[in-house]
């Protein structure tokens, strides 16, 4: 063989001939191409002393694994990784037949041992994390066997048989994409216990960082196989006789639809495409998804978690409207329901909610909500075995909704560390709080000593306003007393969350309040109009036939039918009423 060129050199071509020589007035996608071309073959070049000599030969026991796992990690720990992280490891424990093995910095050590030039390389920031956990996938399935999936791999079927029964499979780099010079992908990686292709790979990558200090191209290690390929004939033979499949189908879900509005036939048809669709953890779709995207709908496919609802209801014409039953039918699929209304029901009533509710206690009691929480507890703790669920949630019908998919709401507030939560804080005021319309916290809060305190002391008060101040602050307060610190997935200071119903959506909150139809003598028609006209058919349905059934046919059409002059001057007429008279006018007049 030849001797390597030096780094400078090889870096020094690639830059020449990769991108100035690159002509401008080419296609982007074709320059990406040459770039690529560029890069593989002058990077190939300087990988040659990888090879100048045999690698090591490796004593390492071949044949099945008597456990097949999928080993996946994160380097910060399983708590620590965000939302759609822990969203695609939701979609493997829900898809895949084989056990889920999450790994961190620390558990890595207690799986493999790795050579102390790689650990004392990576600890000192000389080495990527993503090159780290490179060396770490290998040397895995090396001892163990099994699969490896990237954390960003989304599953939304089992792995596939034919994958199951190669010695060793991993995807082609494909040609639409970035890396397209790659040659193979590894994010998603099939091997047997002590395989020759993954083991001969293992070895050549520690060649390559016994001597070097960094990467010198991103996909250095996929490179490092293609030139294994190139250099080994026994690995030549073995991959020749690996099916070829790319990548190309797996990156179409994410890459280009994540932030566009779901549509379920799109989505399955992608998803049939390939085994797995690959994500990203660093983008404003990631971060903090759209309500109703491809990324919304993703990050919540696979709640995984066990949740009990506890359901306040209330209707003063005793009917069980078609917003409540829209509520509880989504809910249902989240997790069980038990609810209790300050009202009586008829059992024809009660019998449309029982499709959805383990339970429906419904008696006229006068302390409002958190009468209502107070007596859905006791039912569950007196018929339920609680310690089956993770957290237990508080929510009542003050809102319509959810208008569109509710479970990414819950997975980031489950995802955020913390052992309570709401959809929505008030920070403002004396008394910041969480507004208890939709408040969850973890099993252990809800069985402990102090919460079961506060909620058995719940009796009638006086007023609306001494509820909110006696007990929606209290539970602030208790929880707070016990967690220290609790999220929220949106901050909305004073009457915001009443007159602000975009951005309770824009803020991945997927409800609105009912109080928000009259509000400022109904002058938010027009935003409100702008919500309801990008529902699903259904969901619009249920609820303004609900708000008709309460507030009139001929009042919700005026509303929705405003424009921003209308609210503008309905607005200006509530301010005139207020400031001039000292009965304010009612709702659905002026």
């Amino acid at each position: 063989m030849t001797k390597s060129p030096s780094r400078f050199l090889t870096s020094s071509r690639i830059a020449f001939r990769g991108h100035i020589l690159n002509a401008p007035w080419k296609s982007r996608l074709e320059r990406r191409r040459k770039r690529g071309r560029v890069t593989a073959r002058y990077v190939l070049e300087y990988l040659e002393f990888i090879f100048q000599t045999p690698l090591p030969s490796r004593c390492v026991q071949t044949g099945s694994a008597t456990e097949e796992r999928i080993f996946s990690i994160w380097l910060q720990g399983e708590d620590k990784a965000p939302a759609i992280v822990k969203a695609c490891w939701r979609s493997i424990r829900e898809n895949c037949s084989q056990k889920l093995v999450i790994l961190d910095g620390e558990s890595i050590f207690e799986w493999i041992e790795l050579p102390e030039y790689v650990v004392r390389k990576w600890k000192e920031g000389k080495m990527r994390h993503a090159h780290f956990t490179d060396i770490c996938r290998l040397a895995l399935l090396e001892r163990y066997g099994g699969l490896w999936l990237d954390s960003t791999d989304f599953v939304s079927a089992p792995i596939p048989q034919w994958i199951l029964d190669e010695d060793f499979f991993v995807f082609g780099s494909g040609d639409s994409l970035r890396g397209c010079y790659s040659f193979i992908q590894n994010c998603f990686i099939r091997a047997r216990k002590g395989n020759y292709l993954l083991s001969a790979w293992l070895q050549a990558i520690l060649r390559y960082w016994e001597r070097e200090d960094s990467t010198i191209d991103y996909f250095v290690h996929q490179l490092i196989f293609k030139k294994l390929v190139e250099c080994d004939p026994k690995a030549r033979e073995l991959y020749g006789k690996m099916p070829k499949v790319v990548q190309d189908p797996t990156h179409t879900v994410w890459f280009g639809n994540a932030d566009k509005p779901y549509d379920p036939a799109l989505l399955r048809k992608l998803c049939s495409e390939a085994v797995f669709q690959k994500t990203e953890y660093k983008s404003s779709c990631a971060r903090s998804p759209r309500p109703g995207s491809v990324a919304w709908k993703l990050m919540g496919m696979y709640p995984g978690r066990k949740r009990l609802f506890l359901f306040a209801a209330y209707d003063a014409r005793k009917t069980v409207g078609e917003s409540l039953l829209w509520y509880l039918k989504a809910l249902s699929r989240l997790g069980d329901i038990v609810l209790a209304s300050d009202n009586e029901f008829s059992q024809s009533e009660k019998d449309k909610m029982s499709p959805y509710v383990l339970e429906s206690i419904c008696q006229s009691h006068g302390e409002y909500d958190f009468g209502s929480y107070k007596r859905a507890f006791v039912w569950a703790t007196e018929h339920l075995d609680l310690s089956r669920y993770d957290y237990v949630y508080l929510v009542n019908d003050s809102v319509f909704g959810p208008l569109y998919d509710l479970s990414p709401a819950l997975c980031s507030m489950e995802s955020s560390g913390r052992n309570a939560f709401a959809l929505v804080e008030n920070p403002s005021g004396h008394h910041p709080h969480l507004q208890s319309w939709f408040v969850g916290m973890k099993r252990e809060i809800a069985l402990g000593k102090d919460f079961k305190a506060f909620i058995s002391s719940v009796q009638t008060v006086g007023s609306k306003l001494e509820v909110c101040q006696k007990y929606e602050n209290g539970l602030t307060d208790v929880l707070k007393s016990i967690c220290g610190s609790c999220f929220s997935l949106c901050k909305a200071s004073g009457k915001k969350v009443y007159n602000s119903p975009d951005y309770l959506l824009d803020s991945g909150v997927p409800f609105v309040k009912k109080d928000t139809f009259v509000r400022h003598n109904g002058s938010l028609g027009y935003k409100l109009s702008r919500v309801f006209s990008s529902l699903e058919p259904s969901c619009r349905e249920a609820i303004l036939n609900d708000a008709e059934r309460i507030l009139s046919p001929e009042y919700v059409s005026n509303l929705l039918k405003q424009s921003r002059f209308d609210s503008f001057r309905r607005y200006l007429s509530y301010l005139f009423r207020k400031a001039f008279s000292s009965s304010p006018a009612s709702p659905g007049k002026g």
